[in-house]
Parts: C-alpha cells; sequence; structure tokens
C-alpha cells in the first residue's frame, strides 16, 4: 500500500464508493424495473378481471331487469274497471326495464370489446372462442326480448298488453337459458383471469422480495467492503504518521541525530519521512561542522589575540613613522613654496620678454608693410616712366612720318616752283606759294629734328630712370626679405618665448599641485597617525574580544557535545 500516494488512495476509495452507490442504485432500479414489470403485469391481470367482472355484471343486472319484467303479471288488473293505470304502469315498468337492459348491454359491449382487444394465454382464447358462440346465439334470442320489451314500453290498450306481456313471460325463460348457457364459460374465464392474477401477483411478491433481498446484499457487500478498503487506507496513512510522529518525538527527547526513519514507498508519508531523514543529515551535518567551526574558533581566537598584539606593536611603530615622515613632509613643502616663488619670477620675465618680442614683431611688420607699399609705388612709378618711353617712341614714329611728309611737301614745293617759271608771269602767284611752302616744309623739317633730338633725350632719361628704378625695387625688396627673415626671427623668438612662460607656467602649477599634494600628504600622514593610535585601540579591543570569542567557543563545543551526531 505504501507504493501508492495518499491522494491516489483517497480517489480509489472515492471511486470505490462511487461504484458501490453505481452498483446498489443499479441493482435498485433494476429492482424498481423488475416491481414495475410486476406491478404492469398486476394490472394487466386486473383489466381481465375487471373486463370480465363488468360482462358479468352486466349480464346480471340484464337478468334481474328482466326477471322483474317476467314477474308482473296482467291477471292482478281483470278486476279493474278502468285499464289506463294499468296501461301506465306497463308502460313506466317496461320502459324503465327497457333502459337499464339496454345500459347494461352497452356496458357489457363495452367489457367484451375490452376483453378481446387483451392478449389472452391459450387457455384463455380456446375458452373466449366458446364464449364468443354463446354470446352471438345470445345477441340473437336478446332481439326478440328487446323487441318484446319495447312493444310492451310503447303499448296503448289493454289488449296489447296482457298478449305482450303473456308473450315476454313465455320467451323470457328461454332468454334466460341463452344467457346462462355462457356462463360457464365466463364463470371459467373469470377463475382463469383470477388465477392468473394471484399467479401475477405472487410473482410480482417473489420479485420484488429477490429484489429487496438483492439490494441488501448488494448494500451490506458495498459497505463491508467499502470499510475494509478504508480500514486498509487508514491504517496506511496513520501508521506511517505514527511512526514517523514516535522517531521525531525520540530525536526531539534525546538529542539523538544519528536516528533514521523509515522511508520506504512512494507515498507522501514517504517523502515526508525521506524529507525528514534529509533534514535530520543536514542537522547533523551543521551540528559537525558548527564542532568544527567551534574548535577553529577558539583557535583563531587564540591566533587572533597575538595578532592584534603584534598589531598593536606595528601601531606604535607606525606611528613613530608618521611622525618622522610629516617632518620631511613639511620641508619639502618649504622647499616646494621656494621653487614655487622662483619659478613665479621667472614666468614674469619671461612675460616681460614675450612682451617686447611681441612689440618687435609688430614694428617689423609696419616695416614690412611700408615697404611693401614704397616696392607698389616704385613699381608703378616704373610703369608709368615705361609708359612714357613708350609714348616717346610714339612721338618718334609720328615725327618720322611728319619729316617724311615735309620733304615731300619741300619737292611738291620745288617742283611747283619749276613749274611756276616755266608758266612765266601767270605762274608767279603760284610760284609765291610754292615758295611759301616750301619754306614751311622747311621749318617743319627743322622742328621736327628738333623734337627728335628732344624726344631721344627724354628716351634716354627714361632709360635710365627705368634702370634706377629697378634698382630702388631690388634694393626695396632686398629690404623686405631682410625684414620677413626679422619677423620670422621674432615670430621664433615670441614662440620660444611663449614656450618659455608656458614651461615656467607649467613648473608653477607643477609646484602647486606639489604644494597641494604634500600638504594633503602631510594630512594624510597625520590621519595615518590618528588610524596608527585607533589601532592600538582596536588592537586592545581585539585582544579583549578575542579571549570572549575562545570563552564562547569553549561554551559553544561544551554546549553541541550534548547532541549526538
Amino acid at each position: 500500500m505504501r507504493n501508492f500516494s495518499v491522494r491516489l488512495k483517497l480517489y480509489f476509495l472515492l471511486v470505490c464508493f462511487i461504484l458501490s452507490l453505481t452498483l446498489v442504485g443499479t441493482v435498485g432500479w433494476l429492482g424498481l424495473l423488475k416491481t414495475q414489470r410486476g406491478m404492469s403485469n398486476i394490472s394487466e391481470s386486473l383489466t381481465v378481471v375487471d373486463a370480465l367482472s363488468k360482462l358479468q355484471n352486466a349480464r346480471l343486472s340484464s337478468i334481474a331487469a328482466m326477471q322483474e319484467g317476467a314477474s308482473w303479471r296482467s291477471e292482478y288488473f281483470d278486476n279493474f274497471p278502468d285499464k289506463s293505470d294499468a296501461i301506465a304502469e306497463a308502460q313506466g315498468l317496461f320502459s324503465d326495464i327497457l333502459q337499464r337492459h339496454t345500459q347494461s348491454l352497452e356496458l357489457a359491449e363495452q367489457a367484451y370489446s375490452q376483453y378481446d382487444g387483451i392478449s389472452k394465454s391459450a387457455e384463455a382464447e380456446a375458452l373466449w372462442l366458446t364464449f364468443q358462440e354463446l354470446w352471438k346465439d345470445f345477441q340473437n334470442s336478446n332481439l326478440t326480448q328487446t323487441e318484446m320489451c319495447q312493444k310492451l314500453a310503447t303499448a296503448n290498450n289493454w289488449y296489447d298488453v296482457q298478449n305482450d306481456s303473456l308473450a315476454f313471460v313465455a320467451h323470457t325463460p328461454a332468454w334466460v337459458a341463452s344467457i346462462q348457457a355462457s356462463s360457464s364459460a365466463l364463470e371459467q374465464l373469470i377463475q382463469l383471469s383470477v388465477a392468473d392474477a394471484e399467479q401475477v401477483r405472487t410473482n410480482a411478491e417473489k420479485e420484488t422480495n429477490a429484489t429487496l433481498t438483492m439490494i441488501i446484499t448488494t448494500l451490506v457487500i458495498a459497505v463491508l467492503l467499502l470499510g475494509a478498503i478504508s480500514i486498509l487506507i487508514v491504517r496506511g496513512v496513520v501508521s506511517p504518521l505514527v511512526h514517523l510522529r514516535s522517531h521525531m518525538e525520540k530525536v526531539g527527547a534525546d538529542n539523538d541525530f544519528t536516528l533514521r526513519v523509515s522511508d520506504k514507498g512512494k507515498d507522501e508519508v514517504a517523502s515526508t519521512a525521506h524529507s525528514f531523514n534529509l533534514l535530520i543529515e543536514r542537522v547533523q551535518h551543521a551540528l559537525q561542522e558548527v564542532i568544527q567551526g567551534a574548535a577553529n574558533i577558539g583557535q583563531a581566537a587564540n591566533q587572533t589575540s597575538a595578532m592584534a598584539q603584534q598589531v598593536a606593536g606595528g601601531a606604535e611603530q607606525q606611528n613613530m613613522a608618521a611622525t618622522d615622515i610629516a617632518s620631511a613632509v613639511e620641508q619639502m613643502s618649504a622647499s616646494v613654496s621656494q621653487i614655487n616663488s622662483s619659478a613665479q619670477e621667472a614666468l614674469a620675465r619671461a612675460e616681460e620678454t614675450a612682451n617686447a618680442a611681441h612689440q618687435g614683431v609688430s614694428s617689423i611688420e609696419l616695416s614690412g608693410i611700408e615697404s611693401n607699399k614704397a616696392i607698389q609705388q616704385v613699381n608703378h612709378t616704373s610703369q608709368s616712366i615705361q609708359a612714357l618711353g613708350r609714348e616717346s617712341e610714339r612721338i618718334s614714329s609720328i615725327i618720322s612720318v611728319i619729316t617724311g611728309i615735309a620733304e615731300q611737301i619741300n619737292l611738291l614745293a620745288l617742283n611747283a616752283a619749276i613749274e611756276a617759271a616755266r608758266a612765266g608771269n601767270h605762274g608767279r602767284g603760284f610760284a609765291v606759294v610754292a615758295d611759301e611752302v616750301r619754306s614751311l616744309a622747311l621749318r617743319t623739317s627743322t622742328s621736327a629734328a628738333e623734337v627728335r633730338e628732344m624726344v631721344n633725350a627724354i628716351q634716354h632719361s627714361t632709360r635710365n630712370a627705368i634702370d634706377d628704378m629697378k634698382l630702388v625695387v631690388t634694393s626695396t625688396e632686398q629690404s623686405r626679405s631682410l625684414i620677413e627673415t626679422a619677423s620670422e626671427r621674432m615670430a621664433e623668438i615670441l614662440q620660444c618665448a611663449g614656450a618659455v612662460a608656458e614651461s615656467i607656467n607649467s613648473v608653477s602649477q607643477a609646484m602647486l599641485e606639489q604644494h597641494k599634494s604634500t600638504e594633503l600628504i602631510s594630512q594624510r600622514v597625520e590621519h595615518v597617525a590618528q588610524m596608527s593610535q585607533e589601532n592600538c585601540s582596536i588592537s586592545e579591543s581585539a585582544a579583549a574580544v578575542s579571549s570572549e570569542l575562545d570563552n564562547a567557543a569553549s561554551n559553544l563545543h561544551q554546549a553541541i557535545h550534548r547532541f549526538k551526531v
């Protein structure tokens, strides 16, 4: 049973309970079906008996009515002078007999049809066939009897009443005989139906008793089976729990962590026992580790005490060393302050040098600018002189043209004078004009020669001026080159002065940082000295704590030895 979980066991018990209820319900339902079938059979048998009883009662009622009519005698009224009362009595009597007879026949026909439609046994079917033949004979005889009764009910004179009543009385025995002829078969059918109904009732009672017995037996078996299964499941669950509880109590009472609970099986109790064993095992290991730790704590406490004493001695030495370091740091701080002051003075001189170099560079740059302007002006003047030389050359060419024209004019004037001489008196005025023209041409040639000489002198002066201008330009360019070189050198001087200033500034900053560092180092050294003093105090406290820890380890060791691990 321990190979199944408690949940599965409870599910199994629930399934068994449901199956038991289902079985009991099924047996009860089958019993109800049998009882219902028996009641249906009883109802059918009672229906048969009821139909035959109705048929028998209808026949008896009809016979009683007809017997009452047959007992009426018309002779009783022979001495009555007035026969109207007798006729009225006969009409009323036979009308009532006819009505009752008709109702009885209707009931008999209904019962006949009801029984005829019911399924019957072979014996009952044979008797019913016999009864049907006799019933047909009765119906034929009944037609005559009914007609006589109708005549008496509707007779209006005494003579008809007397004759019809005598005929009715005479025919009634035959009618009764025809109806009684079927009585034997009907009685047998009734007895057979009653016997069948009794048998059906007996069978129904037997089936009911058997069903009740089967239900009770099934219920008892289901209760016993559920009780046995419940006891097994409860024992399978409770016994391991009791065993587990006893082991837990024993572990708690004896402090024995070497005990283990049986964890065989696959149910929840076995899982709990296994978990409990793991817990005990882990606690056992933890206690073993605690025992070992207590021993280690004792040793560590002793070592801590020795180390605390060493730390206290080292702290004192560290305090002395820190004091020496503080003195050295103060001296270094003073030296750094002096170096920083010198660096600040050098930085001021370097900045003055840089300012002077910067002013020199500015002056040289201005000289370079003015030299460039002079070169540009000389170049412009040289270009103007060159333009003047080109214009003088053009003037020379123009003068050459003018000289050529004057020579041509002179030749033309000579030719004109010759022609005027040839013309005589007629050409005398033309000769005068030719002389004037020739003298004008001579003056023009002379003036042109003078102008050429002046132009040549101007061109010579212009060439000299151009050469001088070229020398000036060359000298100016050399001066500008020297100015640029001087400017570059001054720029280098300025750059070097700036670099020197930056270097001195960096040195000054470094000195400041070093001064701050020395102050910080001094503070740290003082802090170290304070920490050394605190370490001395802590070392003494640690020695005291180590002693207390040793005592606690001893107490822990004694307490743990009360457990069995």
